[in-house]
């Protein structure tokens, strides 16, 4: 049987296609940073489908499991789509300019509300990953156990690692 944390695993590659490419969205904030931000989703879209286009074929699925691979895959270009609009908006929110002349309270208050902002986005990115896993879980169910193991294998090494603490 598959273990919990296997099956958590093929739910993270969302997780990690996202944090990627929050990351590098956030280390480019400034005047080419849209531009930089399309050129990176465009790779990142690319990626996610060139994995969807390679590992279907590995899956063998047989008839009866192609509305399921439909929709999960489908499910899966929508929320790197949906990622690469919210990049765009944090790019767009936190690449201001925060004027020098602005007194000690209000430069923590400007911090404070970049701060609100990005609480907000981690939240919302908890619900997009609890969508991912609800998506990926009913795709999951209806695979059999050799395609269970394949898909697990398969996005192994695209998902995100949690490092044990020592």
């Amino acid at each position: 049987m598959i273990s919990y944390k296997k099956k958590l695993m093929t739910v993270a590659i969302l997780s990690t296609i996202t944090m990627t490419f929050n990351s590098v969205a956030m280390a480019d904030v400034g005047s080419s940073a849209y531009q930089k931000t399309q050129e990176q989703h465009a790779n990142v879209l690319h990626v996610v489908e060139a994995k969807l286009q390679n590992l279907k074929p590995l899956l063998n699925l047989d008839s009866s499991q192609n509305s399921a691979w439909n929709t999960w895959s489908s499910e899966v270009i929508a929320e790197v789509k949906k990622q690469h609009e919210d990049d765009q908006q944090v790019s767009k929110d936190w690449g201001d300019d925060m004027s020098d002349n602005l007194s000690t309270p209000d430069k923590l208050a400007h911090q404070e509300e970049h701060l609100r902002h990005h609480i907000a986005r981690m939240e919302n990115q908890l619900l997009r990953i609890e969508a991912a896993r609800k998506n990926t879980g009913a795709f999951y169910g209806v695979l059999n156990k050799n395609q269970q193991t394949i898909f697990d294998l398969f996005w192994k090494e695209s998902t995100f690692h949690h490092m044990p603490a020592k």
